[in-house]
């Protein structure tokens, strides 16, 4: 069983506790980071990353880990592919990446990092709490200023929050979704997948 970890997928902390033939791609990616630095694993390597799929510099290290332990050859068309991929995105970037955004969940931070995208905030950090009156404001003067081209809004996070935040303002919505929950799998691809995210960032900077 491939997984990413207890931080991304709680349900399966149980199922996997007797499960040998495992791999928790968050332990494993940290352990071969910490090696390559000459640090020890538990050296400043405690918190993991739960979103590594959207960390684009991380996806070299994932297919390592998988191609090692389940003995693979070495995805080299692939990681072609993957480079080229990473070029043209980071020239498509070039002129809108000082254009401010928001994010309803913080989920985007890798990405946003990585192409050093400016993310004005988020709504919220922990889905599973409330929002405090306080930051509903924030974020609203921030939307109002119309110093965010957009609000990027995950499948499940549809409400009555989100219209009391855009309620009155011409403010882009831009559906995204980067659990691909929605996403075709199927029929497509992990690129192609990437594709659909950096081109609902492309519509949300665009003019």
């Amino acid at each position: 069983v491939i997984w990413i970890g207890p931080e991304i997928e709680p349900f399966l902390v149980n199922l996997m506790r007797n499960k040998d033939r495992q791999i928790q791609l968050s332990h494993l990616v940290e352990e071969e980071a910490a090696a390559e630095e000459g640090e020890h694993s538990e050296g400043g390597h405690d918190h993991h990353e739960p979103h590594l799929w959207l960390q684009p510099d991380t996806i070299p290290s994932l297919l390592a880990v998988v191609q090692k332990h389940m003995d693979l050859p070495a995805p080299t068309q692939f990681l072609t592919q993957y480079n080229k991929w990473l070029k043209a995105t980071e020239l498509n970037f070039t002129d809108i990446k000082e254009r401010g955004f928001i994010s309803y969940h913080d989920a985007f931070h890798p990405w946003v990092e990585y192409f050093a995208l400016n993310q004005l905030d988020v709504v919220t950090h922990n889905p599973e709490k409330p929002v405090g009156t306080r930051h509903v404001v924030q974020v609203r003067q921030l939307l109002e200023s119309g110093a965010a081209h957009c609000i990027f809004v995950e499948p499940q996070f549809q409400g009555r929050l989100l219209d009391k935040l855009t309620q009155g303002l011409k403010v882009k919505r831009i559906k995204i979704d980067p659990l691909a929950s929605l996403y075709q799998v199927e029929s497509a691809n992990f690129l192609s997948f990437f594709d659909e995210l950096n081109t609902q960032f492309q519509r949300c900077l665009s003019l």
